[in-house]
């Protein structure tokens, strides 16, 4: 199976198809697994046949949120396209809660291809409702690249409450003694 994979990603045409015939001949949920067809989601040319794979195979049992959580997090165009379109689909926006997406903020890192995940997250966590996350997280967020913008236009659009972030916040942000000293 590692030798397919690889092959399926090799820059001639016909190994890729010969190797995706291959696997295509193999029982998809044992022989291939959910791991393999999360590296094939990752892939430039077989991105499409993963995703048809992962919906047509997996159900909620497999596609667990914290398998959801891992593919938003590496980054990759295809990866977070198909979380987009099913995480919500399979796991409702209320049993996800607000904590799932302020987890998945938490670890992000700060490479632009990480913004649409950024941006999918948020835009959750509107929906769940602005008021419910939390200040301590809220504040650490105003400071990531990613998030900046949209938690001000949240304050600014008064969808979060300045007065929810502590004045001592504040302070820190305006005077840089008490910035060095928090």
């Amino acid at each position: 199976l590692e030798k397919l994979l690889r092959l399926a990603e090799n820059n001639y045409l016909a190994v890729r198809q010969l190797a995706i015939q291959l696997m295509s001949e193999r029982e998809p949920r044992q022989a291939i697994g959910l791991e393999a067809w999360g590296v094939l989601l990752d892939s430039n040319y077989h991105h499409g046949l993963a995703a048809e794979m992962l919906r047509k195979h997996f159900g909620r049992s497999e596609l667990t949120t914290e398998w959801f959580k891992n593919r938003l997090l590496t980054g990759t165009k295809h990866s977070v396209e198909f979380c987009q379109k099913y995480l919500l689909e399979l796991h409702t926006l209320s049993s996800l809660g607000v904590d799932y997406f302020e987890a998945i903020l938490a670890q992000l890192g700060t490479e632009t291809r990480l913004k649409a995940v950024a941006n999918f997250a948020l835009s959750c966590l509107k929906n769940l409702g602005c008021q419910l996350v939390n200040s301590t997280f809220l504040q650490r967020q105003l400071l990531h690249p990613l998030c900046q913008d949209t938690l001000i236009n949240w304050i600014n659009n008064d969808d979060i409450k300045a007065n929810s972030l502590s004045m001592a916040y504040y302070h820190a942000l305006a005077y840089e003694p008490e910035w060095e000293n928090n």
